[in-house]
């Protein structure tokens, strides 16, 4: 039953999802913006420190650019090697790049700036205008969980169960369909979980999250899910295999001790 190896193979690599889609679960938090202290005193306090305090403010935006641009560009690269996104690879890339290129003129804008009250309304717009960490990069994370389930995983496990279903016999049907039925169940559970996950994950705009902070909840919550119902099936899939391995028959020899003689008429 060599063809159950590549089986088990199958199965397996549905189990990966949990691997790829690890980082999207983490709770999203957001970097705060600039405080009051940061802001404080723009353009109120006496002329002699506000290019001090118009350098040191520049130097806080640049580098909170600076930090985005480098988390989306790493994003961006793993966006573009993912096989198994399909249509929202574009989506992705576009809204990314986008905000890569957003941000960077943002930057040079707060760089020009001229008084401490612009440089500071501006620099409060890397945050509430991107919304990077909070939102950009836990929803390109969990678009490609949800893909990598519909369009990796889901398909994978079918193919499994196809094969050990075709290994069936029906000494085996009673102790291993109940187990490929349930297979079948949790693959489309999983299905259900993530069905149309990916398109409303990518309308999410930095406006959505900011009048809703638990906007992600809830795509979260259905990514885990499918993850848990996948780990089920590859549990099932190892169990049928099992089984039908021990229902091999088990086919001996005996080799007859050198210089014996044969009895038989």
């Amino acid at each position: 039953m060599r063809r159950l190896t590549v089986t088990a193979a199958a199965v397996a690599a549905v189990a990966t999802v949990g691997v790829g889609a690890g980082t999207a679960f983490a709770t999203g938090t957001s970097t705060p913006g600039p405080t009051a202290t940061a802001t404080q005193g723009a353009g109120t306090q006496g002329t002699a420190t506000a290019p001090a305090r118009l350098a040191k403010l520049q130097a806080r935006a640049s580098a909170a650019v600076a930090k985005r641009v480098t988390a989306l560009n790493k994003e961006i690269a793993t966006v573009q090697a993912a096989q198994d996104l399909g249509t929202d690879q574009p989506a992705l890339l576009k809204t990314l790049q986008a905000d890569v290129s957003g941000l960077q003129a943002l930057g040079q804008k707060i760089a020009g700036d001229s008084t401490v009250a612009v440089a500071a309304a501006d620099y409060r717009t890397v945050f509430t205008n991107y919304r990077v960490f909070a939102l950009a990069l836990p929803v390109s994370r969990l678009v490609r969980a949800a893909d990598r389930i519909d369009n990796m995983a889901i398909p994978k496990g079918t193919a499994a169960e196809g094969k050990l279903a075709a290994h069936v016999t029906p000494a085996t049907s009673a102790q291993v369909t109940p187990l490929l039925d349930d297979i079948k169940a949790q693959l489309a559970a999983a299905g259900t979980a993530t069905n149309g996950l990916s398109a409303q994950l990518i309308n999410l705009t930095p406006a959505t999250w900011n009048a809703n902070h638990s906007v992600l909840q809830s795509p979260r919550t259905s990514v885990k899910a499918a993850v848990g119902d996948l780990k089920k099936a590859v549990a099932d899939g190892k169990q049928a295999r099992a089984d039908l391995r021990a229902a091999r028959p088990h086919h001996s020899t005996t080799t007859p001790a050198p210089g014996s003689t044969s009895t038989a008429a």
